[in-house]
């Protein structure tokens, strides 16, 4: 069976102070693992000051609403879909919606990345590859 993916790149838009920020972030996080499961959707998150990224995957109906709906947060802007479609399988099958955190090596990596730069296009395997490679080094929070 195929499952759809959507990969999106964005920027946080928060104010106040660096455990404010973090606070967001985990209800981000939260609402997240409350609501995925009953879609059937499944993913992580990398996110540092800079920028969000997220892997959604499940059934393209239950993606796009998901995905439709965290575009509207106003909690981030420049919403920038990476990638739009179908592959073999789940990448993260027992994730409500794993994190991947601002650790310096994670941050380092990110940063070197192509991800990371605005103007330089990847392929949908290699965003998809990249985040998974992040998600599984770091050892993220479900």
């Amino acid at each position: 069976m195929t499952t759809h993916t959507i990969v999106y790149r964005s920027v946080p838009v928060f104010n106040g102070s660096v455990s404010a920020y973090l606070a967001e972030v985990d209800s981000i996080l939260a609402t997240a693992r409350r609501r995925n499961p009953a879609v059937n959707v499944t993913g992580a998150m990398l996110f540092n000051e800079d920028w969000f990224v997220q892997l959604l995957e499940g059934d393209e109906a239950d993606v796009r609403s998901t995905f439709e709906r965290i575009a509207a947060d106003p909690r981030h802007e420049e919403v920038e879909m990476l990638v739009d479609g179908k592959v073999p399988g789940r990448q993260f099958p027992s994730w409500s919606m794993g994190f991947v955190g601002d650790a310096p090596a994670i941050r380092k990596r990110f940063s070197e990345s192509a991800l990371a730069d605005t103007d330089v296009v990847m392929r949908d395997d290699e965003v998809v590859q990249f985040m998974v490679s992040l998600a599984h080094a770091d050892a993220p929070r479900q």
